[in-house]
């Protein structure tokens, strides 16, 4: 996963790079020029979503558990490293190839011909439907997006267990058989240990006898001096609702005499649960209020960090819908090849939570940054965001294909977690990168027009104080000319100068 990751943010960090580089050839800036304003713009985006995956990163750290810890620490390491890397290797190497690294000559045409403000190209177009019709989009995408989320509602969690196996494996194969014509389940639901013989354990064990739910009462083994442990078998899932509640009956009247202890699938899932939902509050606080901060010191707004925060939560609640359509309802699930299981391992949702935010949040600074960048000069709202749009669309859409690609073959594994790691991070990089980042986020900066950018008189303040922002680059080396162009949906005379 932290490899991925690494992969996943050094390409992007590198694209970004590159691409602004050529752009600013494409000016007709010398190439030591051109670097330096490509680092000065590119460069702070970068900063601040290296900061921003970094942040998600630390959500991992509150749960207490070692393993999310350890990737927790890994992603944020990673993050800054890949940051570190791109802003100083990524540098050598253009200036080793510069010869080599030339602008797109289609780009070279549409400056040359219109300027900076040239509004032609797919990704400014895609803009322009959206912002004829916002309440429209935004409602019938927003629409798309829940419902996609709404198996979510009725999804259980599961640990692993043989099910999400391959059949085709002897040992699984034969767990299966014994499990389907003898009623012999893999492992019991509820272990007990308790500090007595094996004869007191029995006696107290007879009580769940004929209970409901209950298949089978083991016979009490002593497994050391004064320790022994009795099995209970359950009907249907051993992690189901009924096992986890038998394991709360079962703590409510343990055995007497001494210290016991009940544990099982059971048990250990029903714990594992508390214990994240008991830090799931600290976990999405400090990832939010990150958030929050790094986008207000990017933007200087608080209505931006908000409408991130909450793009994100709408795409996530997609992922989790599908992965549970897929995984636990089985829709698609023959034809793709995936193993159906009985819910969605706990461990894999926070992970995708936290690496799914993360790279969500790289792509919306990568956004933000391009529209900023038009706003601060002047521009309306919608213009920023069809120039934005335009000139980050492109970068967004082939770091998220690659993305997917190599996301998209851990889906085919042959294990269930595996395949619910691969195929919940490509649909989250897909869901954002193209349904709520080229659709979603302009219908609703055009909702919210120059809300976007409102603070709190305070913080405006605040942010004017020690805000990081990026110094004025100097004009580019050609005089502004206006150009009037049709097709842009605004009076003629509004039309502001264009560079040629």
């Amino acid at each position: 996963m932290v490899t991925l990751l690494a992969l996943g943010l050094s390409i992007d960090y590198g694209l970004l790079l590159v691409g602004r580089y050529r752009e600013e050839l494409g000016r007709g800036y010398e190439p030591v020029v051109a670097i330096a304003r490509a680092w000065a713009t590119a460069g702070r985006t970068i900063l601040f979503s290296a900061l921003t995956v970094a942040a998600a990163m630390c959500g991992l750290l509150m749960f207490g558990i070692p393993g999310l810890s350890a990737l927790g620490a890994a992603g944020v390491s990673i993050a800054l490293v890949a940051m570190l890397v791109s802003l100083t290797f990524t540098a050598a190497l253009i200036g080793l190839a510069r010869r080599r690294i030339r602008p797109s000559k289609r780009a070279a045409r549409r400056i040359a011909r219109y300027g900076d403000a040239a509004e032609s190209g797919f990704f400014a177009g895609l803009a322009r439907i959206v912002q004829r019709r916002p309440l429209v989009t935004f409602v019938v995408t927003g629409a798309a997006l829940l419902g996609a989320g709404a198996p979510l509602l009725s999804t259980a969690m599961h640990l692993d267990d043989i099910n999400s196996l391959p059949r085709s494996l002897e040992a699984v194969g034969v767990a299966h058989e014994l499990a389907d014509r003898f009623g012999v389940a893999p492992v019991p639901a509820v272990t007990v240990v308790a500090r007595t013989d094996a004869a007191s354990l029995d006696a107290w064990a007879a009580r769940w006898r004929g209970t409901p739910g209950v298949t089978r009462v083991g016979s009490a083994k002593q497994v050391a001096s004064g320790l022994s442990t009795v099995d209970i078998d359950v009907a249907g899932d051993p992690e189901g609702t009924g096992a986890r509640a038998l394991v709360d009956r079962v703590r409510a009247d343990r055995p007497t005499g001494g210290q016991s202890w009940v544990t099982g699938d059971a048990a250990l899932l029903g714990d594992l649960l508390g214990l994240i939902v008991s830090r799931l509050p600290w976990a999405v606080g400090i990832t939010v209020l990150a958030m929050t901060v790094l986008l207000f010191a990017m933007t200087g707004s608080l209505v931006v960090p908000v409408k991130a925060v909450a793009m994100n939560v709408v795409s996530l609640g997609a992922t989790f819908g599908v992965m549970s359509a897929v995984f636990e309802h089985g829709f698609l699930a023959g034809p793709l090849g995936m193993i159906t299981v009985a819910g969605l391992n706990p461990f894999v949702t926070v992970i995708i939570f936290a690496f799914a935010f993360g790279l969500s949040m790289d792509y919306e600074v990568f956004l933000l940054a391009r529209i900023k960048e038009y706003a601060d000069r002047g521009l309306s709202t919608d213009h920023a965001v069809r120039r934005g749009l335009q000139n980050s669309g492109r970068i967004i859409t082939s770091a998220a294909l690659l993305m997917v690609v190599v996301f998209g073959a851990f889906a085919f594994a042959r294990t269930g977690t595996v395949q619910q790691v691969g195929l919940g991070l490509a649909v989250a990089v897909a869901v954002d990168a193209t349904i709520v980042r080229c659709v979603l986020v302009p219908a609703t900066m055009t909702l919210l027009g120059r809300w976007n950018w409102w603070a709190p008189a305070p913080l405006r303040r605040l942010h004017e104080r020690v805000g990081l922002r990026e110094a004025p680059l100097a004009a580019d080396p050609v005089a502004p000319v206006p150009v009037p162009r049709a097709g842009i949906d605004e009076p003629a005379a509004n039309r502001e100068p264009v560079l040629r």
